[in-house]
């Protein structure tokens, strides 16, 4: 079996579609059987004052923590893949 050379930003966009998925999954298994705790935060969600701000620097929160560990860690699969590719003998 021939092993492709590892690349970079492929290592990257499977690392951050796998990460994107584990957070979807999370936030599911919260929503469906923690559902008091989902109360809650829709609740306190719903007395803010300025809501547009809320929203946004949850997402923004979201987005640059997906980012920094789809780095991070594709980073170590990157290097994991380039090391075995070298012990195969390419």
């Amino acid at each position: 079996m021939k092993q492709e050379q590892p690349n970079f930003t492929r290592c990257i966009k499977q690392t951050s579609f796998f990460l994107l998925g584990i957070m979807t999954l999370k936030v599911l298994i919260k929503v469906i059987f923690n559902q008091s705790t989902f109360q809650d935060l829709k609740s306190s969600f719903l007395d803010l004052d300025n809501r547009a701000l809320a929203i946004f620097i949850f997402l923004i929160t979201i987005l640059l923590g997906w980012i920094i560990l789809s780095l991070i860690i594709g980073s170590i699969y990157y290097v994991i893949q380039k090391i075995k590719y070298k012990k195969i003998g390419h």
